[in-house]
């Protein structure tokens, strides 16, 4: 109770006690600071009407855009529904984002400063909000959309009113906002994508065109150099060694004579063994790591049988289609002769074995004899040809390992990274 119900002062004494008191015909009388208050419980009634609510005022960017007329307002009763909403106001603002701020108030006149409010922005607010007594609320930077105001008021009994429509707003979208506009940039991003990879792809394949082009003339000019190294050095020598024989058989000549015939003779079929691992290597018919596994395994058996050793030879049969350049097959072809060679000038040994295995991404070759062995920290890199092997499994990223143990054999192993695909 208050002012309003009548109350001269809402203040008791408390100076003095009891300051209430029960008379016999069932009053109360409460002594307040400058009177007397007197209230009869039996005509205390509950107010179970709850108030009707009243839109007041719409403002936009503290604009007012309703009422478009002076003293305008808009009452929804207290058992409006959302199903049997009135015609409430409709305000179309925008575009884009706005600050809201809506005025209202509740019609109960037994006690009109004691309603209280709870209010939802639907479309926005997820739950109802509980605004005490306040009579406005505002809303910053609201987005585009559709919305509709809606409140519900209690009396100071507790009684609350059905909740009621009183706005409905629309805020319009900027252009760029609109869902024409967006699905037409989402068409334009995906047709540009689309001609960007199309551009880009076609670039890729022209330098791919371009690639294969250079490579093709490379490998052309390589097979005309291969073809004539054979052609003209490879006759010049084989005609060479031809005449030293024939020197040598003639009659009457010295046996220094001889001898040097005999050198000639040796000399040119060295240079021939050595020209033909050059046209292997420069021809790019050869680029495979089948061809350099069948010619690396055919010139072990050349040198081990003319030398009187045992061969063995463990390769598999399936080995994959991988391209190798000219300088890999090169290297490896050197490395494992270079090893083979070691073999037969040092190790005395009765059998040499040749193993390759793949292993990952990587060529295994390892070169094994059954010979004397030696110790390898005690022996230089030059008198084995250890520095040359090392150097060469360098230059292709690889790692050489060797394993030697006196009068048990000595095991060296190349272990190569493949690198397919040369001409990707």
């Amino acid at each position: 109770y208050g002012r309003e119900d009548g109350l001269l002062t809402i203040g008791p004494a408390i100076e003095f006690q009891p300051n209430c008191w029960r008379a016999r015909n069932g009053e109360l009388w409460f002594a307040m600071a400058n009177g007397v208050a007197s209230v009869n419980p039996d005509s205390i009634k509950i107010n179970l009407t709850p108030p009707s609510v009243v839109l007041e005022e719409i403002r936009v960017n503290a604009t007012n855009v309703w009422p478009s007329r002076p003293g305008a307002v808009f009452a929804a009763v207290a058992t409006e529904t959302t199903e049997k909403a009135a015609a409430h106001p409709f305000v179309k603002v925008g575009p884009g984002r706005q600050d809201l701020d809506f005025r209202f108030t509740g019609l109960s006149l037994g006690s009109p400063f004691k309603v209280r409010f709870k209010f939802l922005l639907e479309g926005l607010d997820q739950d109802w909000s509980d605004v005490g007594d306040k009579r406005t609320v505002t809303y910053r930077s609201v987005p585009p959309g559709d919305y509709r105001f809606r409140l519900m008021a209690c009396n100071r009994d507790g009684q609350w009113s059905e909740p009621a429509t009183l706005a409905q707003l629309e805020i319009t979208p900027h252009f760029y906002e609109t869902a024409w506009f967006q699905g037409i940039a989402l068409l334009a991003v995906i047709g540009g994508g689309s001609g960007l990879a199309f551009w880009y792809a076609r670039l890729r394949a022209r330098r791919r065109m371009a690639e294969l082009k250079r490579q093709g003339a490379i490998d052309r000019e390589r097979a005309r150099i291969a073809q004539d190294l054979h052609d003209d050095l490879g006759s010049d020598l084989t005609e060479i060694s031809f005449l030293g024989a024939l020197g040598r058989t003639e009659s009457g000549i010295p046996a220094d004579v001889r001898t040097r015939f005999d050198g000639i003779t040796q000399r040119a079929r060295n240079m021939t063994r050595g020209l033909d691992e050059i046209v292997w290597a420069v021809n790019p018919a050869n680029d495979s790591l089948a061809s350099t596994v069948s010619y690396v395994c055919s010139r072990v058996l050349e040198r081990s049988r003319a030398a009187g050793v045992d061969c063995r030879l463990d390769v598999p049969t399936d080995l994959p289609a991988l391209e190798l350049s000219s300088d890999q097959r090169h290297n490896v072809l050197m490395a494992v002769t270079e090893a083979v060679t070691n073999v037969i000038k040092h190790s005395r040994a009765a059998e040499v074995c040749l193993r390759i295995r793949i292993q990952g991404d990587c060529l295994m070759l390892c070169v094994e004899d059954n010979g004397r062995g030696f110790e390898p920290e005690q022996t230089t890199g030059e008198r084995n040809g250890l520095t040359n092997m090392r150097h060469r499994c360098e230059q292709l990223g690889g790692t050489l390992q060797i394993e030697s143990v006196p009068e048990a054999g000595t095991k060296v192993t190349f272990l190569l990274p493949l690198k397919p695909g040369a001409r990707e």
